[in-house]
Order: structure tokens, then sequence, then C-alpha cells
């Protein structure tokens, strides 16, 4: 049977007195019979006064007309008017039990009227969430004092708030069955307008209910979901309005949406997948400690933790000092993550997907529900990317790649602090997480740069069959090298230049650092008899080289820094015409714009671009490549070579390959229009498809080297600048360039003289 509230204890209990005849009446019994009508009175006046808890909720929802309010001590109905005249029919009844012996339902029936102001739509729209409270907590308050069992007879439901629960929702959870799996004041289910990840997302059309979990990519899959939803800006992420997150503005439809008995149906329906995703609770408790403790200035800690004194802001910008706060400051940011519902909830979850294996996982959920085909395609900034991609999570706004900052904030003691606090997420049975030790001693440290992913040249190559370890820098051969590995791996297509090949480690099929346990990877690199080989070149020629390929391709640039770089305002003055798409494509290096210093654009004016390159250090075109690698690996690398160096093209490179035992097979043959020159030879008539490191495709026309076009090119460069620069402007440029990078100049075992 549906639960009923349960009828309050009466106050007063009302002697019946007996009835006397006109012949005994007498004044003492005129007395106790005009109390009997005072206390009458004062009851039904009571009555009356909390019944009208509901029509002050209700006067301002109310239109110009005149509303019949029938109230009696057996039935209560309504019925008002919402805006554009569109109505709910309302009837309070009691318990089923009480029907039964009512003998004349109506008997002692007031009927009242009630004419309300005149309330316009736009001051409605305003003034909404307060009423559609007050509305709520009346009929709550008028059910608590009337043990009735709320039913409703529903016409045209009036256009209330989007994410309030509508009448017709609070009626079917007064009408809920003990034994449902979901009840109305479960966390899932009860509405709270500040708790945007407390009710799951559900996208019917797929069959998905979602539970988000802050801190676990759940910008990128509110995004997805929104554009799975047909929102043409599915991709904002705008402060203003909160998107994609806050529910009163994204669209989503939510559990609470629904009526108890249609979210029961979805939470128990063999037909429905109730995903998570879910993150090692070490590197997502340091995402929240950099996100929200030392990130918005301490603003979000303030306002969550200590409103009223502000004192816990500094504290909680040391690691340490926020684990000891959020002990005692609870938060969707950092709780732990077993308590995202009741528990009574995760036996019905059947996906459970990890942020560390996002890029496995993600697509699996998407095929599972019938959506990766329509919507895996299309993100990162040029809309070229895939979604769980890599650079796709990189872009994502309040990334704060805190996987790589392990070593800055964790300490032992404070990582087993962390493992005690989130020991339930530990023990839980579908997580399946792992301690593991994050801050034992180890000479590769799990996030080193070598050993990690955050570009495609930052771990490197390794090739077990030639025990090869290769460092790869952009713009230093690094497009035929990959070429090479991949054709010493045997792959058919190692020299395709199409669809991010041979750079995207997604789809180049090599071996990197990462891909081996740290012990296995630290004997590799220490071993001897391990090839470990990087190519180098003298900083000049090579950012002469970078300014060159910008200039081709600056959409690169701006997708790489001008979201970093617009403070300085140097990206407004970018001249975006692109080289590879002019009507003429037979131009050199002397077609160049004088290179003066002028301010012209950032492409075309070579100081203007070493300007723009201080405002953004990070990208690892241009980086020095003394932080190729930890100082610490730097004694370990047994073969290096300069290829600006006229032995390189084919001395030094085929001194490598001979020294692996791959000359033969891989070096002496294959390359070259003609597929019968070696590795590295110079052809100053060829032209070639060339594919720079994102996956973009053109067609250079310069005289070239086969894998070295970087050398040629710098040489033609260098013809321009003797002739566009004085003597003057050129000791500007090389002190320009020895000031950026000095540190490649500083290191000894590279031999660069300035």
């Amino acid at each position: 049977m549906p639960s009923t509230f349960q009828r309050p204890p009466h106050r007063h209990d009302l002697r019946r007195y007996p009835s006397s005849s006109t012949s005994s009446f007498s004044f003492c019994a005129f007395h106790r019979y005009l109390l009997f009508l005072s206390l009458c009175g004062m009851i039904l006046t009571t009555w009356i006064r909390m019944t009208g808890y509901l029509l002050v909720a209700m006067e301002d929802d109310l239109s110009n007309n005149e509303i019949p309010i029938m109230i009696s001590t057996k039935t209560i109905s309504s019925t008002f008017l919402g805006e554009e005249g569109q109505g709910i029919s309302k009837t309070f009844v009691k318990t089923d039990e009480d029907i039964k012996t009512m003998e004349e339902p109506h008997i002692g029936t007031m009927t009242t009227t009630m004419t309300t102001k005149n309330v316009t739509s736009e001051e409605m729209t305003t003034k909404k969430k307060e009423e559609d409270d007050k509305m709520v907590d009346s009929l709550l308050s008028l059910a608590e004092l009337f043990p009735t069992q709320l039913t409703l007879s529903e016409g045209t439901e009036s256009p209330m708030s989007s994410r309030r629960p509508k009448l017709s929702e609070l009626a079917s959870s007064m009408m809920i069955d003990e034994t449902w799996l979901v009840q109305p004041k479960d966390f899932i289910y009860e509405y709270h307008k500040k708790r945007w990840d407390s009710a799951p997302i559900v996208l019917e059309d797929y069959k998905l209910i979602f539970f988000t979990i802050p801190k676990v990519a759940c910008t990128i899959f509110k995004q997805l979901f929104r554009r799975m939803n047909h929102y043409e800006d599915w991709k904002s992420q705008d402060p203003m309005t909160m998107l994609p997150h806050d529910p009163e503005t994204n669209g989503l439809t939510y559990l609470w949406d629904y009526n108890l008995s249609e979210a029961n149906r979805m939470m128990t329906s063999p037909d429905y997948t109730r995903a998570i995703f879910i993150r090692d609770p070490k590197i997502r408790f340091l995402s929240a400690f950099l996100d929200k403790g030392l990130g918005n200035f301490g603003g979000f800690i303030g306002h969550k933790c200590c409103p009223d004194t502000n004192m816990c802001i500094e504290g909680a910008q040391r690691s340490d000092g926020f684990m000891n706060l959020i002990q005692n400051c609870s938060d969707s940011h950092w709780n732990p993550q077993s308590q995202r519902m009741e528990s009574k909830f995760w036996p019905y979850v059947n996906f459970v997907g990890h942020l560390e294996t996002i890029s496995k996982d993600g697509p699996a959920l998407l095929k599972k529900i019938g959506a990766w085909e329509d919507f895996a395609y299309g993100w990162g900034r040029d809309g070229t990317g895939t979604i769980f991609s890599s650079s796709s999570q990189e872009e994502q706004n309040h990334a704060t790649k805190s996987s790589e900052k392990i070593w800055q904030w964790l300490s032992p003691s404070l990582e087993r602090e962390i493992e005690t606090y989130y020991q339930e997420d530990y023990d839980h049975p579908l997580f399946k997480f792992e301690i593991q030790n994050l801050t034992k001693y180890s000479w590769i440290k799990p996030y080193d740069k070598i050993y990690s992913w955050t570009t495609w040249d930052s771990a490197p190559v390794v090739v077990e069959r030639y025990k090869l370890i290769f460092f790869t820098i952009p713009r230093i051969g690094a497009h035929t090298w990959k070429q090479a590995f991949r054709r010493m791996e045997g792959l058919q297509d190692w020299n395709s230049t199409s669809q991010g090949l041979p750079h995207d480690p997604e789809k180049n099929g090599l071996k990197y650092l990462y891909h081996y346990e740290v012990d296995i990877a630290e004997q590799m690199i220490q071993d001897p008899t391990w090839t470990k080989a990087i190519f180098i070149r003298h900083p000049l020629d090579r950012f002469l080289d970078i300014f060159w390929h910008m200039s081709r391709h600056p959409s690169d640039l701006f997708r790489q820094c001008c979201h970093a770089a617009r403070v300085a305002g140097l990206c407004r003055t970018i001249n975006f015409h692109n080289r590879k798409n002019n009507d003429d494509n037979n131009h050199t290096f002397h077609d160049l714009p004088n290179m003066t210093i002028s301010d012209r654009s950032i492409t075309d004016d070579l100081f203007h671009f070493l300007d723009f390159t201080a405002h953004c250090p990070s990208s690892h075109q241009w980086s020095s490549q003394s932080s190729r690698m930890e100082d610490r690996y730097w004694q370990y690398v047994n073969f290096i070579s300069r290829i600006d160096e006229s032995s390189f093209a084919f001395n030094d490179a085929r001194r490598l390959l001979e020294n692996i035992g791959a000359w033969e097979e891989i070096g002496a043959t294959g390359w070259g229009p003609s597929g019968t020159d070696p590795i590295f030879f110079f052809d100053p008539s060829s032209t070639h498809n060339h594919n720079d490191d994102d996956g973009d495709d053109y067609t250079d026309t310069s005289p070239i080297v086969i894998g070295e076009d970087e050398k040629q090119t710098t040489m033609m460069i260098r013809d321009s600048l003797n002739e566009a620069l004085t003597d003057e402007q050129q000791g500007l440029l090389n002190q320009r360039v020895y000031d950026l990078y000095r540190s490649d100049y500083d290191m000894e075992i590279f031999h660069f003289g300035k």
C-alpha cells in the first residue's frame, strides 16, 4: 500500500454533553452551550488560517479571475489559473480509511472566493523561482497539517520554472511506494538549484543515465550531451551562463525532471545504460587542490568553507593545508566518489569507466549506446579532433594537468593521508582502484616529461628490435625519423603523410617509453647496450625554420598561442594569409616580403614573431632543445648529431643506422620519389608532399634533401636575410635568438657557438 502521512494527535478532548430538554434548561446549561460553540469556532478558525498558507503562496500566480476555494472537513479542492489562462486542478483527500467512515463527504462545506491582482508575464518570470518555492513549501506544509493523500487531476500544466519539480511530480512523490528504489528525498532525485551534479543526466533517445562527478571530465561529457541534444553552442564554456554546468542554463534533462514512477522505471530497467566515470583518488585530490585551493584566488574556498572570515584561504593554498580543510568542509569536487549517490543505487550502475583509460572507455560507452559515429568527431578548437583524444582533453579550460605535478605537491606523509581519507573509494567493489605509491623513490618519475604524453614529442620512441631509444625534436628531422621507425616496425603505410601520420602517437603504431613499466624503462635508459640518440640543430637555424613553417601555417600559431598571448595584444595584428593556399604555388623564400622591423604581421615580420614567442614559451615547436628532457637523463644519451652540419646528410644518419644494424634494411634504399634513394638523399629539383606536426598536408616546391628539408629551408632563409636585413638588424637578430635560447648555447654537449 502507498505510504500516507500520519495523523497528528488531537490536542483537545471535546466532551460530548448530553442534550437537555427545554424544561430543564438553565443558565449553567446555556453557558456550557456557548462554551462548546466557542471551541468549535476556534477549531474552524485555526483550520481556515492553516489553509491560508496555500492561498498566500498561490496569490501572485493567479490571473485576474475569481477563484473558488472550497474548504471542508472532508475535502479541500482548488483550481487556479497560471500564465496565459492555463489551469491546474488539485484535490486534497483524506486517507482511504477516513473516506470509508465518511457518511456525507461534503457536510459542513464552506465556500469562499478571492480576487487576485493582475500580474504580467514579465513580473512572473522574475519572481518565478521564489514563488515556486513558496508553492511547494505550502503544499508540503498543508499535507502535514491535514493527513491527506495527495492526488492530482491534471489539465494543462502551468509553465513553471523548467528546473523546479512540477506539481505533478510533487504529487507523484507524495504517492510513493516504499518498495520503490528511488524515493523523493534521495540525493540523486531531490531538486536543489546549487547541486549541479546531484541528479544524473538523462538522454532518453539513447537510453542513457549518466552520473557526472566534478574533476572527472564532467566538462567534456556535458558538452557531449549538449551536442547530442543538438545545441549549436554545445562547445560553450561561458562564465556568465555557467555553461555547460548549470542545469538552469545548459538545457539538459535530469532525473528530477521525471515523476517518481518514471524515474524508478529508468533506474531499474535493463534497457538503460547507467554510466559513471571515476578517477584515481590521489590525482583527483590534486586536481581539486590546484583548481579550487590554488585557483580562483581562493574565492571558491572562501565562499564554501569560511564565508564569514575567509581565514581558511591561506592554509588551503598548501597541499597539506587543503587536506586538513576538506576533512571538515564537504564539497562534491573533493568528496569521495563513493559518496556520489546512496549505496542502494550502485548495484544498478552497469557501466564504470576510468578517466585514466578514457581513450578506451569513452568510445566504448558511445558505441554501446549507438552515438559514436555521430558525435566522435568535430572536437578540438579547429573541429578536426576526436573526442577523448589527448588534444581534446588538453583544451579543456579548467584542466589542471594535475598528474604532471605530483612531485611538486605530494609528499609520502600526505600521500598516506589521502589514502586514508579516500579509503571508501579504494574499497568500493565497482571502482577496482589499486593503491599505488606515487612518491616512492624511483629514478624515472611516473610523470617526468620523457615518461608522459604531454605532446607528440615528449616521450622518446622505443624500437625494441634495434635496442634504440630516439628523442625526436620538432623541426629537426622528426618527420623522416618517424617514417623510418614505422618502417622498422613493419608497417605497410610507413611513408604515409596523411591523417596525422607519422606524428600522432594514437595513429602511428610506434612504441614510446611510457608504454613500459617504470622499472623496465629505467633499465633501458641506463643500459649501455641500448642506443639513446638525439639530433640537435643550431638555435638560429632552427628558429628561422620555425618562422618559415609558421608563416605557411598561421592557423597553427593561433591555435597554439593566441589564447595565451592575447593579453599582450599581439594576436590582434596577425594577418591570417596562408601561403599554401595562394594561387601562385611556385614561390621560394626569395619571394618573402622584406623582413624589416615593421609591425605588419607576425608571420611576415621576424622580429614581431620573436616578440610573440616570448609570450608563448610553452609551445614544443620552439622550446629550447636543452629542455627536451630532464637534466639527469642527458648523461645517458650516447649518440648526438647536428642536423646543420654537412656530414649529416649521409655520415651521421648512416652511422646511427649502421650502429643499430638497420642501414641495409631501412636506410640504404626505398626513399625519395622513385623509391630507390637512400634516406636523407639530396634532390635539388624534387617536389614532395609534406605533413606538419598537426597533420596538415601541403606541397613543398623548394629544393630539398629527402628527410632534410629543414636544413635546405634554413639555407634559403639565410640567403633572404642577407638581402633583406642590414648588418645592424642581423646583429640584433643574433642577440635576440641568443637571449631566447641561452640554455642551448650554455649546454656543453651541444657545442653551439654564438
